[in-house]
C-alpha cells in the first residue's frame, strides 16, 4: 500500500507519543480487515461521531481506542490501514529490521532465502531483514526483490526485455 504523508505523520505520533505496541497495531488492523461491517461503519458519514465513539470504545480499549477515536473525529478512519502499515514500517526501522518483497515463480529454498536476507542486510545496512513472499508467474523464472525504492530484478522476463532492447539497438545501428 502506498503511504501518504498524513499516514506517516500519524504513524510517527503513534510510535513516539502513544507507545502502542506492534501487537496492538497488528491486532487492530486484523480486526478491522476481518470485520468489514465494523470498518465501513467507522468510515460512514451517515453514522454520527458520537455513535462511532461509542462503537470504538465498545470494541477496542486502551490507547488503540483513543487513537481510533481521534481518527474518527478527524474523518481519517479510511486511512487507518495506511497509518498502521506506516507504523509497522517505522517500528521495524527503529529495531534495525528492514523489509522487502520477494517475487518468485518457484519458491526459493530456505538456504536461498537466508542468502537473500544476508545480501539485503549488507546492502541496506540492517541487522535483520523480513521478507514478504509473493508468487508471480509472469516473471517466467528467477526473482525480483523490491526493497524500499530499490528493485533487484533477476527475472527471466527482465532478461528477455533487456536482450530484446539490445537486439533492437543493434538493428538500428
Amino acid at each position: 500500500m502506498i503511504q501518504t504523508q498524513t499516514a506517516e505523520i500519524y504513524a510517527k505520533a503513534l510510535l513516539k507519543q502513544q507507545h502502542i505496541s506492534l501487537e496492538e497495531a497488528q491486532q487492530c488492523q486484523a480486526l478491522l480487515r476481518e470485520h468489514t461491517v465494523l470498518f465501513d461503519s467507522l468510515c460512514s458519514p451517515a453514522i454520527s461521531k458520537r455513535e462511532k465513539h461509542k462503537l470504538i470504545f465498545r470494541v477496542f480499549d486502551g490507547t488503540i481506542a483513543h487513537f481510533l477515536d481521534v481518527l474518527s473525529k478527524r474523518d481519517r478512519m479510511p486511512e487507518v490501514f495506511a497509518i498502521l502499515e506506516a507504523f509497522e514500517t517505522l517500528y521495524w526501522e527503529k529495531e534495525g529490521v528492514g523489509s522487502a518483497v520477494l517475487y518468485y515463480v518457484q519458491m526459493p529454498e530456505e538456504a536461498q532465502l537466508e542468502a537473500i536476507r544476508n545480501m539485503l542486510c549488507k546492502k541496506e545496512g540492517k541487522r535483520q531483514m523480513r521478507l514478504e513472499l509473493r508468487e508471480d508467474p509472469s516473471l517466467i523464472g528467477g526473482i525480483v526483490i523490491q526493497c524500499g525504492n530499490r528493485r533487484y530484478d533477476r527475472s527471466v522476463k527482465n532478461s528477455i526485455a533487456m536482450l530484446r532492447g539490445r537486439l533492437i539497438q543493434g538493428v538500428r545501428t
